[in-house]
């Protein structure tokens, strides 16, 4: 049996308790709420990754404050862990600067963003947040909108609301080894709380 075939048989919750122990490891003043993440196991027939997706991505006022042009694109949001060469994106590359950290006041607008506003499954969201507002940014491969929400009340303001359509595209190559999501778990999970609560206090 290769790497990649061990990867896959022992399962998701298994590679991500493998992934959070070297995220731990590696990063060990790294903040993390894990319910604000989408976590998926990936693999094809070379590489194997943990993906840590933000459920939607916020964007918070201050942030722009500090720099209006480049506020949606300065920080990043999201982790890719590869469970071959443990490698952990982007930390690897810009360390922990360049990774989004709510702070107190933040994070309490990111969960009554979760609790009273209605996402989409199967789009990626960015919420910008304004003085009155938040506009939410949602796309996937085929389309797109732009709403905003009342930040009181988390109520849609319909009259914001802006639909499109993304073609696709004609000249992009055939994936021979496509990605494909690991979801059965082939063994019990060696830490299944004692992880997720330790980054659930710390990794943020």
């Amino acid at each position: 049996m290769n790497n990649i075939d061990r990867i896959k048989s022992q399962g998701k919750q298994r590679n991500i308790n493998i992934a959070l122990k070297l995220l731990t490891k590696r990063y060990p003043d790294l903040q993390l709420e894990l319910d604000d993440f989408d976590i998926t196991v990936m693999a094809n027939g070379k590489e194997a990754f943990v993906k840590l997706n933000r459920k939607f991505q916020f964007v918070p006022l201050a942030i722009q404050r500090e720099d209006p042009f480049g506020a949606t694109h300065n920080y990043e949001h999201d982790l890719s862990i590869n469970l071959v060469t443990e490698e952990i994106l982007p930390l690897d590359i810009w360390d922990l600067k360049i990774f989004y950290v709510a702070n107190a006041q933040e994070r309490e607008k990111i969960a009554f963003i979760a609790k009273h506003v209605s996402l989409p499954q199967g789009f990626e969201h960015r919420v910008v947040e304004s003085a009155d507002h938040y506009t939410i940014h949602s796309s996937n491969n085929s389309c797109f909108s732009i709403s905003e929400v009342n930040k009181k009340t988390g109520e849609l303001l319909h009259d914001s609301i802006v639909n499109g359509h993304i073609e696709p595209d004609p000249f992009k190559s055939v994936n021979y080894d496509p990605f494909e999501e690991i979801t059965e778990d082939h063994y019990l999970s060696e830490v299944p709380l004692k992880i997720a609560r330790g980054l659930h206090g710390r990794v943020k």
